[in-house]
């Protein structure tokens, strides 16, 4: 596959559903708040409850700088977390070890990745080496960041 870029909005929301129909069994989503992927969309409410639905597969582990957001503008995907809970966990990173320009989606082959925060401009692409190395950072912020129920408001 290769690299299909976007440089608009729906373009970056089009790349976002393209890789949740290739059916991943687990996703990393990394992001400020998500306001600007669509989250709280029918279409990703359903991909994320098809994806949730098979036996055995399907996760997700959402990582973000403020829940805020997602806790008061996105019911249909607060209620699919209460209901899929042990299939999601939700997890705050420190500001300080999120860089203002990371902003990625990982499928099990694919990422979809913006290029920075202010811009929808980014890329859908399956190379290795793009996905790894957006794993690895993932995973290094995944071990540092705090557990959080989002099903609940945080009372901040």
């Amino acid at each position: 596959m290769e690299a299909h870029r976007f440089d608009d909005w729906a373009g970056y929301r089009a790349a976002l559903l393209n890789l949740l129909d290739q059916a991943p069994t687990r996703l990393d989503w990394l992001d400020d708040d998500l306001s600007e992927t669509g989250i709280g969309t029918l279409a990703v409410v359903e991909h994320l409850a098809s994806l949730f639905a098979v036996p055995r597969n399907g996760s997700l582990r959402l990582l973000v700088l403020d829940p805020a957001w997602l806790q008061a503008r996105c019911p249909r995907t607060v209620s699919l977390f209460q209901t899929w809970g042990h299939r999601v966990e939700v997890r705050v990173c420190d500001e300080a070890d999120h860089p203002v320009d990371e902003r990625f989606l990982l499928g099990n082959t694919t990422v979809v990745r913006r290029f920075h925060p202010d811009s929808p401009r980014g890329e859908l692409t399956a190379e290795g080496q793009k996905r790894a190395l957006c794993q690895q950072r993932f995973d290094a912020l995944w071990h540092g960041a705090a557990p959080i129920s989002i099903s609940r408001p945080l009372g901040l």
